[in-house]
């Protein structure tokens, strides 16, 4: 089979509107498989340890399908990447704990993160692709996405304790099938640039060292937002006295803070304060993270506490994106690209150092990570300087 063959099936779909929408149910799915662990832990009976351990091999997975799909994207077309990644998490959803085997699972968590890898590394090319206009706006939808799964999940799987949660992730399985099944005849006729897919390697970037910088801050602030979503629930239930079913709704909260958090910068974050921005947040973080794991507070107080360390930790890493788009304006994308690794190297980090603590010292020391990482993000964001000025505003 050639490569035009794989790119343009025979009853081809070039309805740009509808492949736009199966991009943003794709994105669904990142939030799906970011926050599945954490919102059926307690109904699984996960430990702490366990919980640190399947995200960090789902994060594995994830950074393995990003690595990937851009060399894939230009072989054999992004849409049959994005239904790889389909019937991958399908498989991998509908597999999930069967069995108790932690092993097992945890393979199938590899296999969530490698459909989550494909759609966040193909997605956003595909709409580049497509769209030669508002381009922004398209990406933002595509990921404000991402909340909607994770809270839609989350909710879902409250409302179903007194019933068998795994029918709740079966059918998850089966509307990623569906959605492939788009993917299966999409094709997309190039109208946009290239997206920025080249390495870094084939074009000299100036002072890398703040590059790395920018990768170790993606880290943190990425591994902060993605150990919560994993052990909030848990720390509800254990420190907190949440009955688990509220615990699940009280991290919905967490997730509208997010949402609310980027809603916000998308409208009105200003070029000439990004590092503002970034310094604000990340001190709020440490601060929010800190008071809600270590000062005890009714149960009102703490859910408050949850939206605002939502809303502290949404706007980090999209900041950090803005940052470096305005400072290597010419190679924004290869940059980007190398800096969207931070996101897996984030989730795999950050919630398995929690894990492991836990087990050694107890979740309440564990969690003590979170705040440290957000104290560690804050003072790289005070040596980061920005190499050029941009425009007087900027987009989330």
């Amino acid at each position: 089979m050639t490569t035009a063959s794989l790119r343009a099936p025979a009853y081809a779909l070039r309805n740009t509107t509808a492949i736009t929408y199966a991009c943003y149910a794709s994105m669904l799915f990142l939030g799906v498989g970011f926050a599945i662990i954490g919102a059926a832990a307690s109904t699984i009976g996960l430990s702490a340890a366990q919980i640190g351990t399947l995200i960090a091999v789902q994060q594995a997975g994830f950074a393995v399908a990003i690595f990937a799909s851009g060399f894939l994207g230009e072989v054999i077309g992004r849409p049959r990447v994005i239904l790889c990644g389909c019937i991958v998490i399908a498989a991998s959803f509908l597999g999930f704990y069967r069995t108790p085997s932690l092993l097992i699972n945890a393979l199938m968590m590899f296999g969530v993160g490698l459909g989550m890898g494909a759609f966040e590394g193909s997605t956003d090319a595909l709409l580049l692709e497509m769209h030669q206009k508002n381009q922004t706006r398209y990406i933002n939808i595509n990921h404000f996405f991402v909340t909607i799964g994770a809270m839609a999940i989350t909710f879902y799987l409250s409302r179903l304790d007194a019933l068998d949660w795994r029918s709740s992730v079966t059918q998850t399985g089966l509307v990623a099938l569906a959605i492939g099944v788009v993917f299966a005849f999409a094709h997309v006729h190039k109208t946009a640039g290239d997206g920025g897919g080249r390495p870094l390697g084939g074009i000299k970037i100036q002072n890398k060292r703040l590059v790395v910088l920018l990768f170790l801050f993606g880290v943190l602030s990425v591994g902060i937002e993605l150990g919560a979503y994993g052990f909030l629930p848990a720390f509800l239930v254990d420190h907190r006295a949440f009955a688990a079913a509220t615990a699940k709704l009280v991290l919905l909260l967490f997730f509208a803070g997010v949402a609310a958090g980027r809603l916000a910068i998308g409208l009105f974050a200003a070029n000439r304060w990004l590092r503002l921005y970034l310094l604000a947040f990340l001190a709020s973080a440490t601060i929010a993270f800190t008071t809600l794991f270590f000062v005890p507070t009714a149960h009102a107080l703490t859910a408050v506490l949850v939206f605002v360390a939502g809303v502290t930790i949404s706007a980090p890493f999209p900041l950090m994106i803005a940052f470096a788009g305005l400072t290597w304006k010419e190679h924004a994308g290869p940059v980007i690209s190398v800096l969207k690794l931070s996101i897996p190297a984030g989730g795999m980090l950050l919630p398995f150092a929690v894990g492991a603590a836990a087990r050694e010292r107890g979740l309440l020391l564990g969690l003590a990570v979170l705040p440290i990482a957000a104290l560690a993000a804050t003072l790289i964001a005070v040596i980061c300087k920005p190499q050029q000025s941009g425009v007087s505003r900027a987009s989330g």
